[in-house]
């Protein structure tokens, strides 16, 4: 049986960067260009679609209307988790990769 797909999100006005295990070693930068919130929002969680489990980080407003899209997308309420956090690097999110996928299979 394989092991869900699992990845981290940092979102915040101007950029959101995405790491998940589906693409091992990899950060995707997004930068906000002239979208609208909403529609960086949806472009975001679109990138993060292949996540079982995901974690979102950042400035409250952001990372709840990306779980709010992500659970309307991809109807997995149960499986997003939110943290605040006002920064990340991107070694940050693929060390918290790699913390997801040692606890899941355990």
């Amino acid at each position: 049986m394989a092991h869900p797909s699992v990845g981290v999100v940092y979102i915040d006005g101007v950029q959101a960067l995405v790491a998940g295990s589906a693409n091992p070693g990899h950060v995707t930068s997004m930068a906000r260009s002239h979208e609208t919130e909403p529609e960086f929002v949806s472009r975001v969680a679109h990138t993060a679609a292949d996540c079982d489990c995901l974690v979102i980080l950042g400035p409250d407003e952001f990372r709840l209307d990306l779980r709010r899209e992500f659970q309307v997308l991809y109807q997995r309420p149960h499986l997003v988790e939110v943290e605040a956090t006002a920064t990340v690097r991107p070694v940050d999110l693929l060390d918290r990769v790699r913390l997801l996928e040692v606890l899941g299979s355990g």
